[in-house]
């Protein structure tokens, strides 16, 4: 059974437990439905943006897309839908995997062809170890079920942490005598018209191979890939569910029925399965996203400068993302719980600091940006290093580099990705004016006047002090 966060855990509290994947026990704190977490555990590294995982099983702010300032969000969409019976002759029965309500027909009401209405969840026990979220669900049905969703940051690495992508590794067991047949499906709703500045046709392409699924693009070079990581039954493509529990209700096996992908933004992928009874079955979804621009203004439609994320510059496009990450499942994931376990047992730290010292890192996903050594940054910048910072506040004040922050908030930067801290300092050094003064930000709020918020070629002293020629 995936059930690591059994419902004897306390909740709000500082507790050690046994975890799947890890050989001793780790340190955590238990969130359920009815005290979440302020916002979900960030699905993102360095420099991709990031998608948040809501304690109700939904998604959140979204910044994939290059809505930095202000966020996109809180989407409140469910992602995940479980549909199970024991055999042909029977009607299924659907679960959405979150606690938010949605929307549908009751039982037996019209148009719905007797199927009952999407359920949701009675609970959900939520665990966060950035880049980790463990979640267990709760419901009446036959079969449990457990989410590990994660994203490859490996402290050292600073390459693999600055992949665009992230995977969902669906955890079921039958716990009956009997034999089930069922459909998991993954649904999701694509970037948004402000987003690709008013563009509204999609290519839906499918996907064969250790990836299967569908990578979804349009014009302007945004894409992203959602699919499954190897050979599953009955692999099926079609438009985002959104909150239509009627519509969650009627993707099982009798008659695999999707909404019409059209050339919309959203899309979702179903995949059938049997389990005999007692049995357990892993299904590994990936979802990769391409969005290599961001503008100074904070989103696409506000203009300003335009960068390139370094993350461009090794992919691409999202379904290269999502090929590596099905490669190299395995040995990510390893890698991400062994760093973690050497921070979960030392016994010298208290439970509240070990479990802090792997959450604290997700702000790098939060807050980072890195661009490509590209005009507006001028010809200083090395193609190597690129330009590194990191954005204060994006909900309250957004900057970006302002310097008392970045003096007492990089040092998991110095310790664990130098090569990210090199990149800033040289900044720093190409921003000094003349008479030897630092730049207070490479861009944002505090300039006089105020600058865009996440501007990184438009130093200036900050907080009312007009900056002279710095030519």
């Amino acid at each position: 059974m995936f059930n690591r966060l059994t419902s004897n855990l306390p909740e709000l509290e500082w507790v050690e437990f046994k975890a799947e994947g890890f050989s001793k026990p780790v340190a955590g704190v238990v969130h359920r439905t009815a005290h979440p977490a302020l916002c979900g555990m960030p699905l993102g590294g360095i420099d991709t943006g990031c998608l948040d995982l809501e304690t109700n099983g939904t998604f959140g702010f979204c910044t994939i897309f290059n809505s930095h300032v202000p966020r996109r969000g809180p989407l409140n969409l469910p992602f995940l839908g479980l549909s199970v019976r024991k055999d042909m002759r029977t009607l299924p029965e659907s679960w959405v995997l979150s606690s938010q309500k949605i929307q549908g027909y009751p039982s037996g009401g019209a148009g719905t062809l007797g199927l009952r209405r999407a359920q949701n969840v009675r609970e959900i026990h939520y665990w966060g170890h950035y880049p980790v979220a463990d979640l267990d669900y709760e419901t009446d049905g036959p079969a449990s079920v457990g989410l590990r969703a994660w994203t490859p940051f490996i402290p050292g690495d600073v390459a693999i942490s600055n992949t665009p992508g992230a995977v969902f590794e669906v955890h079921l067991r039958n716990i009956t005598d009997s034999a089930l047949l069922g459909t998991m499906t993954f649904s999701f709703p694509g970037p948004s018209v402000e987003e690709v500045c008013g563009v509204t046709h999609y290519r839906h392409t499918p996907i064969e191979g250790k990836f299967s699924g569908v990578e979804v693009a349009n014009e302007s070079g945004i894409s992203y890939a959602l699919g499954v990581i190897g050979k599953e039954k009955n692999l099926r493509i079609g438009g985002d569910l959104g909150i239509d529990g009627g519509a969650w209700s009627r993707v099982h096996t009798q008659w695999g029925e999707l909404p019409v992908k059209a050339s919309q933004a959203g899309t979702s992928v179903a995949v059938d399965f049997e389990l005999k009874a007692k049995e357990e079955k892993i299904i590994r979804f990936v979802l990769a996203w391409y969005s290599p621009e961001w503008k100074g203004g904070g989103t696409p439609m506000a203009g300003g400068n335009t960068y390139t994320h370094m993350y461009a510059s090794r992919y691409k496009n999202a379904l290269e993302v999502a090929q590596l990450l099905a490669d190299q499942r395995q040995s990510l994931l390893e890698r991400i719980l062994a760093w973690q376990q050497v921070i979960y047992t030392e016994k010298q730290l208290p439970v509240w600091l070990r479990e802090s010292l792997v959450n604290n890192l997700h702000l790098i996903t939060e807050d980072s940006f890195w661009a490509q050594a590209k005009p507006p940054i001028g010809g200083w910048c090395r193609p190597e290093d690129g330009l590194f910072g990191m954005n204060e506040c994006p909900r309250g004040c957004p900057q970006i580099e302002c310097i008392p922050c970045s003096f007492y908030g990089n040092i998991p930067l110095v310790y664990f990705f130098p090569e990210l801290a090199l990149s800033t300092l040289r900044g720093y050094k190409a921003y000094q004016y003349p008479d030897g003064a630092a730049p207070w930000i490479f861009g944002g709020c505090t300039s006089s006047p105020p600058t865009p918020p996440c501007e990184m070629a438009i130093p200036t002293r900050g907080f009312g002090e007009k900056a002279p020629d710095n030519t």
